[in-house]
This record gives C-alpha cells, sequence and structure tokens, in this order.
C-alpha cells in the first residue's frame, strides 16, 4: 500500500530466496479492468471480443461476472 509496506514485503520473501531469480514488481491502476482476445498470424490481427470485468477491479476474473 505504501512505500513502507514494499520495503518491508521485499525482506520477508527474499530473505529465504535465491537471488539469481528476479521478483516481478508491478503496479496496479485502479480502475477498469478488460480483457482482448486476439489472434494473430505475424501480419494481421483480429480482436474478436473485448470482455469487461463488471466487478471492481482487483477481483479475480474467476470470481468476477463479466460482459463481452
Amino acid at each position: 500500500y505504501n512505500s513502507a509496506d514494499v520495503i518491508e514485503y521485499m525482506g520477508v520473501i527474499t530473505a529465504h530466496v535465491d537471488m539469481s531469480h528476479p521478483v516481478l514488481m508491478d503496479k496496479y491502476i485502479y480502475g477498469t479492468e478488460c480483457e482482448v482476445d486476439a489472434i494473430c498470424d505475424g501480419t494481421d490481427f483480429l480482436v474478436p471480443g473485448i470482455m469487461e470485468q463488471i466487478e471492481r477491479t482487483g477481483v479475480h476474473s474467476g470470481d468476477s461476472i463479466c460482459v463481452y
């Protein structure tokens, strides 16, 4: 939730981990969450559907309601 939380959490998860494997840092942006299905042959692409999450952002897609 803030810088101090990140520092504390990273200290916990890296204490017993081989650091030759990097830790992925990601930033979550609040807003509308959607998923796009796309097909590409290397030249052309097709977007047959865009799915919008109806639940608040951050709810796992398996637990949420979506609309196409």
